[in-house]
């Protein structure tokens, strides 16, 4: 198990996203919404996440991970199963007063088991990968109106994984 500030020391850095990404340092509004609301049924030990933009104006793209480790892997594996679950069963919602639309996604198989989301409302597109590994849920994803890119989340999911473990195993 690794402490918050461990967490926070795994997350990818700026130097380990692709080229044009800066660290978004603006304050974090985005609270702790679940897709369609569902109960995460166990409460995670610790978590850390960082944002990252590039571009601007309606090219500007988002890029997140996140990692949220539970007191076991069991736990994990709970809190995982219930996000799979919710998403194979609700496929959109209305939040903070935009229409989500919620597609599954295929995903590049890392850690103990994966899974995609596509989100969509209005123009903008958002492409969520999550990663049960161990006692932790990873994700990675990236936004935009003008450009989404998968085959960038894929590399940003591999690497963040590759990252936790590094530093799981210190």
């Amino acid at each position: 198990m690794l402490s918050s500030a461990q967490l926070n020391g795994a997350l990818l850095g700026v130097a380990d996203m692709p080229p044009g990404y800066a660290k978004d340092t603006s304050p974090d509004a985005s609270g702790e919404h679940t897709f369609c609301n569902y109960k995460v049924p166990v409460k995670q030990k610790a978590g850390a996440k960082v944002t990252y933009t590039k571009g601007g104006g309606l090219a500007v793209t988002v890029a997140e991970v996140s990692l949220k480790e539970y007191a076991s892997s069991k736990r994990a594996q709970d809190a995982f199963t219930a996000l799979s679950s919710t998403l194979d069963t609700c496929h959109g919602e209305t939040y903070a007063g935009s229409k989500l639309a919620y597609d599954p996604m295929s995903v590049v198989k890392v850690g103990d088991k994966t899974l995609g989301v596509r989100i969509t409302s209005g123009g903008m597109t958002v492409l969520d990968q999550f990663a049960l590994d161990g006692p932790v849920i990873i994700s990675a994803g990236n936004g935009g109106m003008m450009s989404v890119d998968a085959s960038e989340v894929t590399t940003l999911i591999q690497a963040q994984v590759d990252k936790y473990d590094q530093a799981a195993r210190q």
